[in-house]
């Protein structure tokens, strides 16, 4: 080889050998790049809980009466229903000045006064006639919901001595207590439902409970279990809320 070529040689080696450096340091520059970026994501998932699914199953039979006390909890909002802070009986200001004196227990306090009520879904039906609003809701939920079979126990055997009709009736009984519908946040309805319900926490009940006002201390209505409607643990005095969870917070 002669000294030229060999001279042309040594300088393509010597470019190759400075290229593979450089890309080893761009390898290496965008590692440190993503590292730090992976840390800004895990920080700001810490500052910023991401949205879970969420979901609820309320029984068939349970349906109606449930609707009607969102409907309740949404008329008191979109009325400005404040509730004494004493013995908690709902109570409407129609006019005056801010300090309030309760009918019922006669605990002075001082009205709150609010930004204006919070729009959801489901205000457009609360101007409609008592007859049609829970029906329109359960037309609307019934697109979104799904029907399921709850049931996780082996049905009974007829027993001999129960007369057929009878035993008709008390198996089509049990076929409703087993039916279910799920309502999740997929749909706004559902989002609107899942944000003022939660079931108690109380294995033996299970009860679905609304929440009314803005007040996160629950008593369950079925069994009296008192838990937190943030949370879900139970709530055993004041303290807890001082602690732990926040006492009060909007619908």
């Amino acid at each position: 080889m002669c000294p030229k070529d060999y001279l042309n040689e040594q300088m393509k080696l010597l470019k190759q050998k400075e290229l593979h450096q450089l890309r080893k340091e761009k390898e290496a520059t965008l590692a440190k790049l993503n590292e730090t970026k992976g840390q800004k994501k895990t920080w700001n998932e810490q500052r910023i809980p991401t949205q879970r699914y969420r979901h609820i199953f309320i029984k068939l039979s349970e349906k109606n009466t449930l609707l009607q006390e969102i409907l309740t909890a949404e008329r008191m909002n979109a009325d400005d229903i404040q509730f004494c802070s004493e013995c908690h009986v709902a109570i409407e200001k129609n006019g005056g000045c801010s300090h309030m004196q309760c009918k019922r227990c006669n605990f002075d306090f001082t009205w709150q006064t609010k930004q204006e009520p919070t729009q959801t879904v489901i205000t457009p039906y609360l101007e409609r006639n008592d007859s049609t609003k829970i029906e329109s809701i359960k037309e609307e939920l019934n697109k979104v919901a799904y029907l399921v079979d709850t049931s996780v126990e082996e049905k009974p055997k007829q027993h001999k001595d129960i007369p057929s009709d009878q035993a008709h009736e008390q198996e089509e009984q049990k076929d409703d207590d087993d039916l279910s519908i799920l309502i999740d946040d997929e749909s706004t309805i559902g989002s609107v439902i899942l944000n003022r319900v939660i079931t108690c926490p109380n294995e033996a009940c299970r009860k679905t409970n609304v929440k009314v006002t803005q007040d996160n201390w629950m008593v369950c209505s079925a069994c009296m279990e008192q838990f937190c409607f943030l949370c879900g643990s139970g709530v055993n005095g004041i303290k807890y809320f001082e602690k732990i969870c926040v006492r009060t917070t909007p619908v």
